[in-house]
């Protein structure tokens, strides 16, 4: 078995207030499949995690909480569904997506944000053991910094107003046992200064 610490660190190159690489997209399937990793450091920390802990790794469908939904109450769970460990802004609801004809078990994540972001944010991934329960993997960036001043001019700031944060509605496969568990990835952010910067328009 592998410690999560073995994870290999990449580099996120970020300008001084400025913007975080897009992640990459991957289209949600319409149900659970078998998670295959590409080569992003979450996907390996994750699918690392599940091999160690002898959990089936899964892709879920996967939807951000719209302007149109956001703010929703949704119904919470049967009372013979047990949810252990959510942290602050986390929860686990009832939630239709378009097309099903009944709520669906389904986690919440806190709201955040991927328009300009300095740093990397908490990702989740889903998976079940071997008992049928649903591991919800909570990965935590473990950030360290790396200073570089470039001589001349750069482009720092965000430009227009960002748009508000929003959630992320993953959809659950059906069981009696919800467990949200922490794990890290390894991440290192080059911050970038110059000698004149200037505001991104």
């Amino acid at each position: 078995m592998r410690p999560l610490a073995s994870v290999s660190p990449f580099l996120v190159v970020l300008a001084a207030l400025g913007c975080a690489p897009a992640p990459s997209v991957i289209p949600p399937p319409n149900e659970p499949i078998d998670f295959l990793p590409t080569d992003s450091p979450v996907d390996r920390a994750f699918a690392d995690f599940a091999e160690d802990h002898d959990l089936r790794a899964l892709r879920v469908p996967t939807r951000e909480e719209s302007r149109e939904i956001r703010g929703v109450e949704r119904p919470q769970p049967p009372g013979d569904v047990v949810v252990e460990g959510l942290g602050p802004g986390e929860s686990v609801v009832l939630d239709a997506r378009p097309g099903d004809a009944v709520p669906r078990l389904t986690f919440k994540t806190p709201p955040f944000s991927d328009y300009c972001s300095p740093l990397p944010h908490e990702q989740y991934g889903v998976a079940i053991d071997r008992d049928g329960a649903v591991i919800i993997v909570r990965l935590v960036p473990k950030v360290t910094f790396r200073d570089k001043h470039i001589a001349g001019s750069c482009v720092v700031g965000c430009g227009p107003v960002p748009p508000p944060p929003s959630s992320r509605l993953l959809t659950l496969p059906d069981a009696k046992l919800v467990r949200v568990v922490p794990a890290e990835w390894e991440v290192e952010v080059e911050r970038i200064t110059c000698d004149d910067p200037i505001p991104a328009q």
